[in-house]
């Protein structure tokens, strides 16, 4: 049993690159719907850059109609499995208040969360709140 966690984690990952291959087109030919399953599979136990994969394409509506709430969940689990780019939108969603109230506390949260995961942009944004303060 002590053998098995790393091979999970190795099959998610294998998962995701595979969506990889599939969306870029990497030994394979490239097939975005292809390239869904396998972040689907990966994202739904648990890995999270094919989770900000997902909340990616739920934002920008690739692959699936424009959802900005199933982004957000999508990116909301990424953020909590570390992904710096998935905390870094959380940030932007708590900063802008449309999808939720309001909470620049939770976005700076959020931003320091996603630039000490060497995210340039999260750290600017942390800069300019320290100087309107």
């Amino acid at each position: 049993m002590r053998h098995s966690l790393p091979l999970f984690n190795t099959g998610l990952a294998a998962q995701y690159n595979i969506g990889v291959m599939y969306e870029n087109g990497l030994g394979v030919k490239k097939d975005p719907a292809e390239a869904i399953k396998w972040f689907e599979l990966a994202a739904q136990k648990g890995h999270g850059q094919a989770q900000y994969a997902l909340g990616q394409r739920y934002a920008l509506g690739h692959q699936y109609a424009k959802n900005d709430v199933k982004a957000m969940e999508w990116f909301d689990k990424a953020a909590n499995n570390d992904v710096g780019e998935a905390q870094y939108e959380m940030g932007l969603i708590y900063e802008a208040g449309t999808l939720v109230k309001q909470d620049l506390a939770k976005a700076k949260e959020w931003f320091d969360y996603a630039c000490d995961n060497d995210i340039e942009p999260a750290c600017k944004k942390l800069e300019a709140m320290k100087a309107t303060k």
